[in-house]
């Protein structure tokens, strides 16, 4: 509002408070008339805003909708991921050796950095206290001699995180409290 507009409001107001009859200055404001460029000037201003704010917020669902997908596609990987290991696993206990080996090993190598790079963590589990924000219990067992209660004593499929949005809990079998 235009400084010579306010003038006119306040002195409409001390006039009004002298003779007693007393109106606020929201009242005084709604009486006296808006003129067409101070009308399209707030017009404009809303609109602007308006932009602003949906500008914003396209920038935090495209956001939102980037990491959505790469959970998605990082769930995807992991089962291929759980059975590179147990394979890799296995030959080891069965005392394979040998070039096909190796290239199960890089291409495990591989892949984790891979996942490391996109910002995925595996989510510790055996030895640990449990968590029920981040491990899944499947089964409880007897804590063995020395052993604590509510303790990770197997874990049965790692679970994964992306920053604090878990991608895969980890699936346990816990020591009973």
């Amino acid at each position: 509002m235009s400084k010579k507009k306010e003038e006119e409001i306040k002195e409409t107001v001390e006039e009004t408070n002298a003779n007693d009859d007393y109106q606020s200055v929201e009242e005084v404001k709604e009486e006296q008339p808006i003129s067409k460029e101070e009308e399209y000037l707030a017009l404009a201003q809303r609109i602007q805003a308006d932009f602003d704010n949906y500008r914003k917020r396209n920038v935090t669902l495209r956001a939102d909708a980037l990491s959505d997908g790469k959970v998605e596609a990082v769930k995807a990987f992991l089962p291929v991921l759980d059975n590179l290991e147990r394979a890799l696993e296995t030959e080891r206990k069965n005392g394979t050796t040998g070039s096909l080996m190796e290239g199960l090993e890089i291409v495990l190598k591989q892949m984790l950095k891979s996942l490391s790079d996109l910002g995925v963590q595996e989510i510790e589990a055996l030895n640990k206290p449990f968590d029920p924000t981040c491990h899944n219990a499947m089964m409880q067992i007897p804590a063995q001699e020395g052993q604590e209660k509510g303790v990770v004593a197997t874990v049965f499929e790692k679970g994964y995180k992306m920053g604090d949005k878990i991608i895969r809990y980890s699936m346990v079998q816990v020591t009973k409290p």
